[in-house]
């Protein structure tokens, strides 16, 4: 059973994660990547803001011919850095068309099947590339199964993120993407030259960017398993791999 789906307007929040890749019908290192982020965050007395969520930023398909690229994730009250396994992250600022559906999460295809065909009805486009990454697309999981062992009332909030409309002013709000992990300096900086999205940084060296002043070598560091949790990686990292 779902809810109306309704718009909410949502603040920018931190979050820690762990990246997977998954098949459709292979979801065991996702699950198993639950238990591995308590335990972490547990190890560094770091406590969630929120629920646990699984964030997709590609979706697989039925035949496994691709793969599931999702982080495991919850958000935090203030920004903690990561690691190699756990990676630090932004649930983006902006207008999310959301649903809650009560029952067993094995249903939740039916749920976002609704969510989709209730923004399509209004000519709701969401955050999504032209090569299908997901600027936000959200599973929140409200329940506990340790306090409601009964799937069947197991409550989960779905959220897209809502593409932002320039001559509008709808959608996401023009902020920047970028992790405030690396530092308000190269946060500054990265914005003031018009890098406001992880994509941007693609199409530039790591030599580049620490020639703006206020990226450093930290910076630099945090930037990149920000954009390797999206496949994507600074200019010179991706010509090396060619």
């Amino acid at each position: 059973m779902s809810n109306e789906p309704t718009i909410e307007v949502r603040p920018e929040q931190p979050y820690l994660a762990i990246p997977v890749e998954v098949a459709m019908r292979e979801f065991d290192p996702a699950i198993a990547a639950i238990d591995d982020l308590f335990s972490w965050l547990g190890q560094r007395g770091i406590a969630p803001a929120g629920p646990l969520f699984f964030r997709y930023h590609a979706l697989g398909d039925m035949d496994m011919a691709s793969r599931f690229r999702i982080e495991v994730g919850v958000p935090l009250a203030a920004v903690e850095p990561g690691d190699e396994g756990v990676v630090p992250g932004v649930i983006t600022a902006g207008r999310y068309a959301t649903l809650v559906h009560t029952g067993d999460p094995d249903r939740l295809v039916e749920a976002h099947a609704a969510l989709q065909a209730w923004a399509a009805a209004r000519d709701l486009r969401v955050e999504r590339s032209d090569d299908d990454v997901w600027g936000g697309r959200f599973e929140f999981y409200l329940t506990d199964p340790a306090d409601q062992p009964d799937r069947s009332r197991w409550s989960t909030a779905i959220a897209y993120l809502l593409h932002y409309d320039g001559a509008t002013g709808t959608g996401v709000t023009p902020a920047s993407e970028l992790p405030l992990t690396i530092g308000k300096p190269a946060h500054r900086a990265l914005t003031a030259a018009g890098y406001t999205r992880l994509d941007h940084l693609t199409a530039v060296s790591e030599a580049e960017l620490l020639a703006l002043h206020g990226v450093g070598p930290r910076a630099i560091e945090r930037l990149r398993p920000a954009l390797a949790a999206k496949c994507l990686a600074f200019a010179d990292a991706r010509s090396a791999g060619a």
